[in-house]
């Protein structure tokens, strides 16, 4: 089963893609994601873990900013 969330999918390897175009609202402002972008684990935009941040919302790890 693969995981999604609001134009994401993720990924067996734990990183999240963008299917969809995308905003997100992070703590330093919003974040726009055109589909085809891939967020491995550890990589931050904006000083966001993107990856964990989605885990997060999918209910599987609690992320701090």
């Amino acid at each position: 089963m693969t995981a999604m969330h609001k134009g994401f999918k993720r990924n067996p390897d734990g990183s999240w893609t963008c299917v969809a175009e995308s905003t997100i609202e992070g703590p330093n402002g919003r974040m726009k994601v055109t589909p085809g972008t891939t967020f491995a684990p550890g990589l931050k935009l904006m000083g966001v873990d993107l990856a964990a941040l989605l885990d997060t919302l999918m209910g599987t790890k609690s992320v701090e900013y």
